[in-house]
């Protein structure tokens, strides 16, 4: 290390101490009033000393969350320090300018204790206790100044064991088909004889049957309407649990039976709204609209005075709910999903209201749905900036290069009246050398080491288009109907490509959480043109079939299916779940077939062209498995694991570059940068410019995610990964993949990330290092001894990176 570098690490290790001695010092005293206190620490201890063994392990299992009753918590700490308390003790607490407010709501104000909140705390453990069965438990709170004033709470808890059940039943006598429906029901329940007494079990448990009543047609099966009586008169800690059904007629003056089953009468449909007022107070036309549904006619009425802008066809195929169909509740929820998934509607209401029809064993509703139209058309943007710090940079063709990718997106989500959804995106990317700015260059191709452009267009119909049948068109699958079709431009030092590509395919639900994709044709044309004769007669020199094939025209003809499964309830729920995706791509079998059926004759390299440009055949696997938990409010952790293999064969000596895996970059292992990563163990001695791509990946991402303060979030990230190549290569030596040796190859990298959450956009600026370089030019992958300011990789883009 040089005396340079040494006092500017003195420095900047000066300067942190002296701020954080300044931030840690400011005056939290200041915004405690006097005779109050500061709110630092709550415990709770329990005392076991009157149970036995198995008794202490039920009440253990009862109150495992018991300090989320606690109903004031100390400030927030980052690595045990108050850093958003800190921020807010910053401001002023007399002034109330601009700046004051500012530091305010980016920080957190002093908890001040409350004796209030303390004795209702004290409750609500209380009430926890009871809700499991814990009958005459006590709970008292305790506080100690700790310093000044700085106080603490203690929660001491004395439960007492819990009661368990002794028998179950079921009470229903307005209907003998209900109470044995229900009662064949809770005997399959976890509410069975020797099990805990737990309210929130036996709530969720009356939540259910109420479900599964409603969707068998009981319309008035709500979960107000059933209760649990429980009797503890028996002794021994024991009591006997009975659930209650009872009637609550919905309409006192109808003559329909008690607890009866509902069906829809007839269903109105209000497109079009302005306004969210009554439906009752609108004068509109009405438009019959008739379809087919289970081989039955029926009939849809659509209230308006005006034309409507997404077809009554396109609504109507979302709805699981028709005229004489049966009330299940499944099937409104289904329709509201299927409706909101148009994407054509800002609001969607359904009410049910009592039909002038009834019978002697069956009730009837019509329902009334009304929806507000949406936005109809839309502009976005992306933007993903990177860099390799140009601090104490040597004079490398790669450190300190600028990336930019921007695109720009319009959508128009109702283009032909069907809720068609139309995309277009153009997109910008290239890398400026840090030279470029210091350098006299009259030819603009020569400011970039990489430019690309790009423009991509979409279709999404929702409906099968032919083959399919109208029958496999229902509401329960959406399904869907894409068309694609894109150009792109990309320039490089030594050539430049043109990729065109087109495909046409389908998606649909099979479930809430599974959804399929089927791509029957995508084609892919690349062209290369412009090639330095440098850059050609090295590549005429290699024996190396691989970048040959790489670095020439070729056509891909493929097909492609995609699986993916979702545990995510909604996008703004805060409940762990899981993410897969799997796909499967095979390309050039149809046309080898019609070459080898038509007795072709191959080239002198047994390859076939069409239009006199080779035509790629291989198989390809991948797959992206990421779960996500919400630890705290604050806190979430997220893994990721990714990776697949692409296998050429037939008419292919490789992988077409288009299909191939990449390593590094912002959404995937982010201390090297795009593409500059692997394959395998090869080092790059030479300083080749060769772009490196893999038949082979193997990705895997541990990031935590916390909130700092305001709109701020924090994240800590560990990246590890590579890719390889199937076989030996002369042009990149040891990257091939090999069973003995992978485990060696895998690069580390890890860093920091800042976010920022503004509105709907999530601003995001990762800061990474490589920890493990398989590919180190002095044969030391370790980097610990060897980080400099110039081996950071700065990510900039927008939304997460996974």
């Amino acid at each position: 290390m040089n005396l340079s570098t040494t006092k500017r690490i003195c420095l900047v290790a000066t300067v942190f101490v002296v701020a954080a001695v300044a931030f840690c010092s400011c005056g939290v005293d200041k915004f405690i009033p006097q005779g109050e206190y500061l709110l630092t620490k709550n415990d709770v201890e329990i005392d076991y000393s009157d149970l036995d063994k198995e008794e202490a392990k039920g009440v253990q299992q009862a109150i495992s969350g018991v300090k989320s009753y606690i109903r004031q918590t100390p400030n927030s700490k980052l690595l045990g320090v108050p850093v958003a308390m800190r921020i807010y003790c910053l401001s002023s607490p007399t002034d109330s300018n601009w700046i004051n407010r500012t530091i305010r709501r980016q920080g957190e104000a002093p908890v001040i204790y409350s004796q209030e909140l303390a004795e209702r705390s004290t409750r609500q453990i209380q009430l926890l206790l009871e809700s499991k069965g814990c009958f005459g438990s006590q709970v008292v709170y305790d506080t100690q100044v700790v310093k000044n004033n700085r106080i603490s709470v203690t929660y001491k808890i004395k439960p007492q064991p819990r009661y368990v059940i002794n028998e179950v039943g079921t009470v229903c006598r307005t209907s003998e088909r209900i109470k044995n429906l229900t009662a064949q029901w809770i005997e399959q329940s976890d509410i069975k004889p020797g099990s805990y007494y737990d309210q929130e079990v036996l709530a969720a448990y009356r939540e259910r049957v109420s479900t599964r009543l409603r969707n068998r047609g009981y319309f008035t099966a709500v979960k107000e309407n059933i209760n649990f009586l429980i009797d503890t008169n028996i002794g021994g800690r024991k009591m006997n649990v009975r659930m209650a059904i009872r009637d609550l007629a919905y309409d006192t003056s109808s003559k329909v039976p008690p607890l009866a089953r509902y069906y829809i009468n007839n269903v109105y449909i209000y497109p079009d709204l302005e306004t969210l007022m009554p439906v009752d107070s609108l004068h509109s036309d009405t438009v019959h609209y008739q379809t087919t549904v289970r081989n039955n006619d029926v009939t849809y009425h659509f209230v308006t005075d005006k034309k409507m802008r997404v077809r009554p066809e396109t609504v109507c195929q979302t709805l699981t709910l028709y005229p004489s169909g049966l009330y299940r509740n499944f099937s409104v929820e289904r329709s509201y999903t299927q409706l909101w998934a148009l994407r054509n509607f800002k609001f969607v209401d359904m009410e049910f209201v009592p039909a002038q029809r009834f019978s002697d064993t069956a009730g009837y509703l019509d329902l009334r749905i009304r929806l507000m139209n949406a936005m109809r058309r839309s502009m976005s943007l992306t933007l993903e900036l990177n860099n390799t710090s140009p601090l104490n940079a040597q004079n490398t063709s790669s450190t300190g290069n600028f990336g930019l990718e921007l695109g720009l997106g319009y959508q128009n989500k109702n283009v032909f009246g069907g809720a068609e959804i139309f995309n277009v995106k153009t997109t910008l990317a290239l890398e400026l050398s840090k030279f470029a700015i210091f350098n006299n260059k009259d030819d603009f191709y020569d400011l970039f080491s990489t430019f690309e452009s790009g423009l991509d267009m979409s279709l999404d119909i929702p409906k099968f288009l032919v083959p399919f049948s109208r029958q496999l068109s229902s509401g329960n699958t959406r399904p869907h109907t894409l068309f694609n079709a894109g150009i792109n431009y990309q320039y490089r030092i030594y050539f430049e490509r043109l990729i065109a590509n087109t495909s046409f395919g389908y998606t649909w639900l099979r479930s809430r959480t599974t959804r399929h994709q089927f791509l029957p044709v995508e084609i892919t044309l690349v062209k290369f043109f412009n090639q330095a004769d440098e850059f050609r007669d090295r590549i005429e020199r290699l024996n190396d079939l691989r970048l040959k094939y790489q670095y020439s025209d070729h056509l891909i003809f493929d097909m492609r299916y995609n699986f993916v499964y979702s545990t995510q309830s909604s996008l703004n729920a805060k409940t762990n779940f899981s993410y897969l995706s799997m796909g499967l791509e095979t390309a050039g079998n149809l046309l080898s077939g019609i070459y080898n059926l038509s007795n072709q004759t191959p080239d002198s390299s047994g390859i076939y062209h069409i239009f006199d440009i080779p035509f790629s055949q291989y198989v390809r696997l991948d797959f992206d498995w990421k779960r996500y938990f919400y630890l705290t409010d604050r806190n979430t952790f997220v893994i990721r694991l990714s990776g697949g293999i692409g296998i050429p064969y037939g008419n292919s000596m490789s992988m077409p570059y288009e299909k191939s895996f990449y390593g590094g970059g912002p959404t995937t292992i982010r201390a090297w940068r795009i593409r500059t990563l692997g394959p395998g163990g090869y080092v790059n001695t030479l300083g080749t410019n060769f772009e490196r791509v893999g038949d082979i990946s193997l990705t895997a991402n541990i990031e935590d995610r916390f909130k700092l303060f305001g709109f701020f979030e924090g994240a800590a990230f560990i990246d590890a990964g590579n890719v390889w190549l199937l076989h030996e290569s002369e042009e990149f030596p040891d990257g091939e993949f090999r069973f003995d040796k992978f485990y060696q190859q895998i690069a580390l990298g890890a860093g920091l990330g800042l976010r920022a959450k503004i509105s709907i956009l999530t601003l995001r600026l990762d800061f990474a290092v490589p920890i493990y370089d398989p590919g180190a030019d002095d044969g030391q992958p370790w980097t610990f001894t060897k980080l400099k300011f110039k081996n950071i990789v700065t990510n900039f883009g927008i939304d997460y990176p996974f």
